[in-house]
């Protein structure tokens, strides 16, 4: 009888981490490896004689930064006895969901200067740990900064079309872009106008006029009479050209002449 006996070649080991995809499709990946029957390997992208991603021992873990696409190939190559040696293990990276970042309301009711307030969301894979919102560009002025997820008020000084970048800076500034919110104003039409105060001590306030021809004659547009020297038509029509003018009240309801004409043209739509 022939006895013999046989051991078991330790196992090898190559993992890919999945990454929260970017608005181009890329992200950053961590590659961890054991190989013990290797004293050195190489691990190289999409094919055994592509990029060398690192050189390194028969274990370890080496991060792919901000470039990895859903589907990348990794090949761990055995280069113990040289390159460019053999294939003893593959892995495939996979994006992850993709980040979210919500606004609200989206379109915003305008104020008279055209601003708005609103409330932005956002939540972005495990593989990210710290974010950061920034105003207009990725490296714009910064809303806020959390981890993974988080949320954040605007003052009232939201303009129409602005944009809020959410980046993924993870592995530092200025990071990976991963979404970009862009708050939209309602498409109600106004117009903001504005006058110099009366210098006459006994005005208690002004009345606003609005015609459709330069000259008049003119309609009265405010409800009750206004106290400060600003006002906002918010009855306009898209497209119309409107002439305004004021008069100034005093405490015994006697009105001034007409004010200078100021000229409107509402855009379209």
């Amino acid at each position: 009888m022939l006895l013999t006996a046989s051991a078991a070649f330790p196992q090898v080991s190559f993992t890919v981490s999945s990454f929260t995809p970017d608005i181009y499709g890329l992200g950053t990946a961590t590659l961890t490896w054991s190989a013990p029957n290797a004293s050195t390997i190489q691990i190289h992208v999409n094919s055994a004689s592509g990029p060398e991603l690192t050189q390194a021992g028969n274990a370890g873990s080496v991060v792919a930064s901000e470039w990895v696409d859903d589907g990348m190939m990794f090949y761990l190559q055995d280069v113990t006895f040289g390159p460019p040696g053999v294939t003893i293990a593959t892995v495939t990276a996979h994006a992850g969901p993709p980040a979210i970042l919500v606004g609200t309301p989206n379109p915003f009711t305008p104020n008279g200067q055209g601003l708005g307030l609103i409330t932005l969301v956002w939540s972005a894979g495990q593989d990210v740990t710290a974010t950061e919102i920034h105003i207009n560009s990725t490296t714009g002025p910064e809303l806020a900064a959390s981890a993974g997820s988080g949320n954040a008020v605007t003052g009232e000084w939201v303009n129409n079309g602005m944009q809020f970048y959410l980046q993924n800076v993870t592995y530092g500034r200025p990071g990976s872009t991963l979404r970009v919110f862009t708050a939209n104003e309602t498409y109600s039409h106004y117009v903001f106008l504005s006058w110099n105060a009366s210098v006459s001590s006994d005005v208690v306030g002004y009345n606003v006029y609005r015609g459709s021809t330069s000259g008049g004659p003119y309609t009265i547009v405010n409800s009750s009479l206004v106290a400060a020297t600003t006002f906002t038509d918010s009855t306009v029509l898209a497209g119309q050209t409107y002439y305004y003018v004021c008069t100034a009240v005093d405490n015994n309801s006697n009105q001034s002449t007409y004010s200078d004409e100021a000229i409107a043209t509402v855009p379209s739509p």
